[in-house]
């Protein structure tokens, strides 16, 4: 499928009409049901401050019992509840709670709620529910302001999930919770449960027990509420979760007028929304708190609807600015099409110009641009074959050039890789043609140089019978210009050779030797004399990597000594280490080339650690195989041919085998 610009156009418009359509009918939604949510909140707690202020606070702190309530000043406050919650069709419990400062505890005081059956309630701080007998003798659970037969679970952020049944069994009943018996139904009508603890009726109203949930016990309350009477029992610990028991508190010793929650929240007795006011003494002193718990039906009511309004308002906008995009879209495109139609034709060679756009605005500009533009073309297409006529004579001239100028190159570059491998043949004349059998120590080494030739060089000299000379220097940069310096610094060592110098004197030589000489180049480098009578090596380094030492037990050290790297800046500084070699061990000189290769793929480097891992691995094998071993590993690492290095590789081992 060909996307257009006037599909892309269609799809790009509708994309925005998408996103204008919800966010015009999420922002009316939102605002609305803002403005709603407040009001209704505000209504609320305007009945619970109303209630709180009718309260006298002394009079309140009075009822602890319901004979309470046949005294005709308590009994104005029961009548007020009773009128406001059933008016209140939003309300779905209206009850006061009396806070007793000295035992820091809350009471139930009114509730405007009377049972129009008997009720047991089962009351723990984490969940709590009524429990009675429904018309068609089904007991029933009212929890979280459903009802609940037969079996039902409770989640709670403490105990997770508890699971509640009605079990008959025998033609007996009880209620267990996670499978452990809280009470019997021993009477239908009036409702009467026998529990562990003694039997729950009108008499025996209170009865306090425990449950095991989990690993623990937990109190158990279970109070009976008769037909007629108030929900909770005035007097009665208010019993429910320690976090809303905890906000209820600070509400009253805030001295809160009147409170909301900001949203549906959890308690023991399920979700729920409540509204607050503080009741105060004469002498303004919080005693007690007015609970309005809402009945949040309303609210969804008026969500629902707003999310239709919301959806029918997204739907009409949406239908209304897609009609306008295929408008808009055509009124764009179309001036476009002509345009197009019109570069089509120009590419295919017919130079016509473009009539149909009359247009004043940028479309109408871009025509007479166009129609410019090819008549241009058509003064340009006669001036092009003469200049087409002109360029194919002088482009038969230029080949000729070009033909011989390539033969002249080749020819030239033929002679240079001549000279580099003359070059190349010089400089391997210079290392050791082969390694002299050695009384007392074992050589091998590996060179290859990134080009044909390089700036790397390694040599030893051996000819007194008892000492071992080893040498390697490298030369930065590449190529020609370092292969030349690694010569003269080949010169001036033979000297050091013949003259028996030290290894510090012997590097100091070798700077005066080149000054003057490297023009802008340096070399690091590392002399060695090892006394293969007694193992002794001493040893000077010239800003070059240390010396690896391997031992036969498998022990390994890096041999460094302070130096400065030989350049025509500042003079040498080399000062010699001495180093004591048990037979076995095995000497590694090396350059950069070795720990600075890097893979081809994740371009880490070779480094330090692989190079002792190496030696390590293969440290009880010949200096030979040893050598080979790490120049392999190096070309494995970088997944490179020996025609691929990026820079040079050498490597010299010497085992010291003793005498």
């Amino acid at each position: 499928m060909v996307f257009t610009l006037r599909k892309k156009l269609i799809l790009g418009f509708i994309g925005l009409d998408i996103a204008i359509s919800l966010l015009l009918g999420i922002f009316m939604y939102e605002f609305a049901y803002g403005m709603f949510l407040e009001n209704f909140k505000n209504n609320k707690t305007s009945i619970a401050k109303f209630i709180s202020s009718s309260i006298q606070g002394e009079e309140h702190e009075e009822i602890k019992s319901i004979k309470d309530f046949e005294n005709p000043n308590f009994k104005k406050y029961v009548d007020l509840l009773e009128r406001i919650y059933k008016t209140e069709k939003s309300v779905r419990y209206i009850y006061t709670l009396n806070y007793d400062s000295k035992t820091d505890n809350l009471y139930y005081a009114i509730d405007a709620n009377k049972l129009d059956r008997d009720n047991v309630w089962v009351e723990t701080e984490h969940f709590a529910y009524s429990v009675y007998q429904k018309d068609d003798k089904e007991f029933t659970a009212n929890y979280d302001y459903f009802l609940r037969t037969g079996q039902f679970e409770i989640k709670t952020k403490k105990l997770g999930t508890t699971k509640h049944e009605f079990v008959k069994e025998n033609d007996k009943t009880f209620l267990k919770i996670n499978d452990q018996v809280v009470f019997e139904f021993i009477s239908e009508e009036p409702l009467i449960a026998k529990t562990k603890n003694g039997i729950l009726n009108k008499e025996n109203r209170f009865i306090n027990t425990s449950i095991q949930l989990g690993e623990y016990y937990y109190p158990l309350k279970l109070s009976y509420s008769a037909k007629g009477l108030p929900a909770s029992e005035p007097g009665a610990v208010y019993m429910e979760t320690p976090e809303r028991i905890t906000n209820l508190k600070q509400i009253i010793q805030n001295e809160i007028i009147a409170e909301v929650d900001s949203d549906i929240t959890h308690n023991a007795y399920g979700k729920i929304m409540s509204a607050y006011s503080t009741i105060f003494s004469k002498d303004k002193k919080p005693v007690g708190l007015v609970i309005l718990d809402i009945n949040t039906k309303e609210m969804d009511d008026f969500r629902n609807k707003m999310m239709l309004i919301a959806f029918g308002l997204s739907f009409c906008t949406f239908f209304a600015t897609t009609f306008v995009a295929f408008f808009l879209a055509r009124h764009f495109t179309r001036p476009l099409e002509i345009l197009s139609a019109a570069v089509d034709n120009l590419a295919s060679g017919n130079l016509i110009m473009i009539e149909n756009i009359n247009k004043k605005d940028e479309f109408g500009n871009l025509a007479k641009s166009f129609n410019v533009m090819v008549n241009n073309l058509k003064i340009a297409s006669e001036v092009q074959y003469n200049l087409i006529v002109e360029i194919s004579n002088f482009n038969e001239s230029l080949e000729k050039k070009v033909e011989e100028r390539t033969r002249t190159i080749q020819e030239q570059s033929q002679e240079l890789e001549k000279q580099i491998m003359i070059a190349k043949k010089i400089q391997l004349s210079l290392l050791p043609e082969d390694v002299p059998k050695i009384n007392g120590a074992n050589l091998s080494f590996r060179y290859q140089p990134m080009m044909g030739v390089g700036g790397d060089f390694i040599d030893f000299d051996y000819k007194n019978g008892d000492d071992l000379l080893l040498f390697i220097c490298d030369v930065s940069g590449h190529g020609v210009p370092a292969a030349f310096l690694a010569t003269m610094v080949k010169m001036s060592l033979q000297d050091c050779y013949e003259l028996k110098l030290s290894p510090a004197e012997s590097l100091k030589k070798i700077h005066r030797a080149l000054q003057g000489k490297l023009s802008g180049h340096f070399l690091s480098a590392i002399y060695c004399h090892i006394n293969l009578q007694d193992g002794i090596m001493t040893s000077a380094n010239a800003g070059h990597l240390p010396i690896l030492k391997v031992g036969l037990s498998g022990t390994y050290e890096f041999i460094n000594s302070r130096g400065r790297i030989i350049c025509e800046a500042f003079p040498t500084n080399s000062e010699e280490v001495t180093t004591k070699l048990e037979i076995g061990d095995k000497i590694i000189l090396y350059i950069d080339g070795i720990t600075e290769a890097r893979s081809n793929k994740s371009q880490e480097m070779f480094g330090d650690s692989k190079l002792i891992e190496i030696s390590l691995n293969y440290h009880k094998d010949s200096s030979s195989n040893l050598c080979n071993k790490i120049y392999d590993s190096v070309l494995a690492f970088t997944g490179n041919s020996q025609s691929q290095f990026t820079d040079d590789i050498t490597i010299l081992v010497a085992e010291y085998s003793g005498r």
